[in-house]
């Protein structure tokens, strides 16, 4: 039996944790709204609390819809960055942007469809259109810090 290198371990440990992030995803997009309301709004508390405390007041507040919208966007500029650090292992440098972001926005309208069928959930496109810029965003952030380590 052949041994695996270290060079295919780390390819294969690259989209292990795609898919793992895939999971996470999928776990908290099969949520039903009570549950990921009261997640989001742990965090919207937390975050409102940490600013009171910081700026002195409470003139300035973030609301719900803002916090699961960021959510949105950071969870899916991970799966750029994933993405993007698996995709380039396989040559083809001119692809890699545009096969990372297809995938992950791909994915995100995968996830809206589930989100469908989930009680209380809905589908929606502007989220699509969040997920997919914070796929693009993680994907451009890698893309442009590995053309600088190579100059």
């Amino acid at each position: 039996m052949k041994k695996i290198g270290g060079h295919m371990k780390r390819k294969i440990f690259r989209w292990i944790l795609i898919i793992l992030w895939c999971m996470f995803i999928f776990y908290q997009s099969d949520k039903p709204a009570d549950q990921s309301k009261a997640s989001s709004g742990f965090f919207t508390t937390a975050v409102n609390n940490l600013i009171e405390k910081t700026v002195g007041n409470d003139a300035l507040t973030i609301s719900e819809n803002f916090i699961r919208k960021t959510a949105h966007f950071i969870e899916y500029m991970i799966l750029g960055i994933l993405l993007f650090n698996a995709v380039k292992t396989l040559g083809n440098r001119s692809k890699y942007l545009v096969v990372s972001t297809l995938a992950g926005a791909l994915y995100a309208v995968t996830d809206e469809i589930h989100q469908y069928f989930v009680p209380g959930r809905a589908m929606r496109y502007c989220d699509v259109f969040i997920d997919t810029a914070g796929v693009l965003t993680g994907v451009l952030l890698v893309y442009i810090v590995s053309a600088r380590k190579v100059k």
